[in-house]
């Protein structure tokens, strides 16, 4: 079955008639060579196409109620999916299967039968209404010429459409008959129909219209349906065109070419393609137009003009196509121009020759491009905001912290934002907490809300590394509340001891932990193995400490336990 995507889903909607109409309008069969095409009139994009795959020999047979032909290599009646039609030693021309660029492509071959047999039979939906289409197949005769004393059969192949509800005949062609060559030669063959207002479906059937015996041996490969659209060609001279142009569907021409336009059809998924050529030297100039101030005058072709006027005159009466020059003469009154202007502190507005920064109703005098008088009237108003802060450039430790505080001017309802907003407590109060994590430049930026205006401000920020630590080397685990833990002292910019393992002089590992807090007041190690109190000595310690800005340190160092 093939389903078809509507290229429309209907433009508009359908006219309901009470009684089936007319199905079909016209029929008609035809086989042209491959630079051809089987539509009369303009070939749309392929909606399907079965081309029956590619692989090793044999391919895939078709799945049932396909065809009539029993699948496989043998006696009359009998088709076969192959890659090559050379399938019968010398009778048989070896050829390849028609799809482009298919290597090991598959075909429909058949040894047909002295029945009618069923080629091919599918069934078409979801149809457009009032649609032209064409359904075609390439068919080759795979005989050889010296086959059966050089008088084979030649295939004939019958097209017949059906209506899938009632089964009733719509309309049937055929091929003729198809001689043999000396090499395979492919042809396309289709049949061409057209939708009646109501019918969105209908089945192909593909028959055997030859008689059996010696021949009648044939390839069908790339079955396709298409679009059929009904195409138009016009030719004009530019010269016989009113006013030099022509207007093709919402598009307008006036110079000599060939152009192709795509009209859609009312109530169908066609388009009617229009192919318009245009000769010859377009009479019509270019529009002069000429611009002089009111109560003046000014001269064309002797003729003076004291207002406003479109006209065409005519230069050459002596060729076949008479020269036209439209003119369009504009006597200009004088302008009047108000502009309403909105200014921040700090910005200029230019009118003329005179700068503009406070508000204010401001008059020039200028002149048009015509020369004209001009009169521009411009009212400004302006507001803005200026921000402080109550710092300047910092230099702070790694994880330090400091209170800023905006303040601003000139605004009644400022806002604030502070960038970036990662090192801030807050991105848009006036007063966050400070804790950069890395070097550079913050930026402050204040915001009159009710007009846009802003200002902003930017201050260095130095940030030192973090690098004091401080681990005891020598503690006492003798439990008398003084100096009981191996202990690590850290400032606030490490974050966390990712991990930690101690080990005797042996290389023994006695100790190990993981994610813990720096500066813990109930320490790390308490000196104890295995829940024995440790031999005094030295023991070796390994670490890793996390910053607050995501990197990590390593420490190493030996401790010494002593009771």
């Amino acid at each position: 079955m093939f389903l078809i995507s509507n290229k429309c889903a209907f433009r508009k909607s359908l006219l309901r008639v009470s009684s089936r109409t007319a199905l079909l309008f016209f029929l008609c069969v035809s086989m042209l060579p491959s630079d051809a095409q089987v539509c009369n009139g303009s070939l749309g994009p392929i909606i399907f196409v079965e081309d029956f795959g590619s692989g090793p020999n044999p391919g895939p047979e078709l799945p049932a109620g396909f065809t009539t032909y029993t699948f496989g290599l043998g006696a009359g009646g009998r088709y076969y999916v192959t890659n090559d039609s050379g399938q019968n030693g010398a009778l048989w021309h070896s050829a390849p299967d028609h799809t482009p660029n298919d290597t090991d492509g598959y075909m429909l071959l058949f040894d047909a039968s002295d029945d009618a047999g069923v080629f091919f039979q599918t069934d078409l939906e979801n149809l457009c209404p009032n649609t032209n289409y064409v359904f075609s197949c390439y068919v080759a005769n795979i005989v050889v010429p010296t086959a059966c004393g050089g008088n084979s059969r030649e295939p004939d192949l019958r097209f017949t459409l059906f209506d899938s509800t009632t089964g009733t005949s719509l309309g049937t062609i055929t091929t003729g008959s198809i001689p043999v060559s000396t090499t395979l030669e492919w042809n396309e063959y289709g049949i061409t129909f057209r939708t009646g207002q109501m019918q969105t479906s209908m089945q192909i059937v593909v028959t055997n219209n030859a008689p059996g015996g010696c021949g009648n041996d044939l390839v069908i490969d790339d079955f396709s349906l298409r679009l059929c659209n009904p195409l138009t060609e016009q030719v004009f001279d530019l010269c016989d065109l009113p006013g030099g142009i022509i207007e093709v569907g919402s598009n307008t021409y006036s110079s000599a070419g060939t152009y192709e336009d795509l009209i859609p059809l009312l109530n169908s998924c066609n388009d009617s393609t229009v192919i318009t050529t245009l000769v010859g030297e377009n009479p019509v100039l270019p529009t002069i137009n000429i611009t002089f101030c009111s109560g003046d005058s000014v001269s064309v072709g002797g003729q003076v003009y004291y207002n406003s006027i479109n006209f065409t005159d005519t230069l050459d009466m002596s060729g076949p196509c008479p020269m036209l020059q439209p003119y369009q003469i504009v006597s200009q009154e004088p302008q009047n121009i108000v502009n309403d202007v909105f200014l921040c502190f700090g910005e200029s507005l230019l009118v003329g020759t005179n700068t503009y920064t406070a508000a204010g109703t401001y008059i020039d005098s200028l002149t048009t491009a015509a020369g004209c008088d001009s009169i521009v009237i411009t009212n400004i108003a302006t507001a803005g905001i200026d921000v402080a802060l109550n710092v300047s450039d910092l230099t702070l430790e790694l994880g330090a912290t400091i209170a800023l505080q905006a303040t601003s001017s000139l605004s009644n309802d400022p806002g604030f934002s502070w960038a970036p907003p990662e090192a801030f407590s807050c991105s848009d109060c006036p007063n966050p907490v400070f804790q950069p994590l890395q070097s550079g430049i913050y930026t402050l930026t204040g915001i009159d809300q009710p007009s846009g205006c802003t200002d902003s401000l930017a201050f260095n920020v130095e940030v030192l590394p973090c690098t004091k630590v401080f681990i005891p080397n020598v503690f006492s685990p003798n439990q008398d509340g003084v100096n009981d833990h191996f202990q690590v002292f850290a400032k606030s910019c490490y974050s966390n001891i990712q991990e930690i393992r101690i080990f005797d002089r042996w290389g023994g590992l006695v100790y190990e932990t993981f994610d813990q807090a720096p500066n813990s007041t109930t320490g790390l190690w308490n000196g104890k193995i295995g829940g024995k109190v440790a031999p005094a000595g030295i023991y070796v310690y390994t670490m890793t400490l996390e910053v607050l800005d995501g990197t990590t340190q390593q420490r190493s160092g030996e401790v010494l336990v002593v009771y």
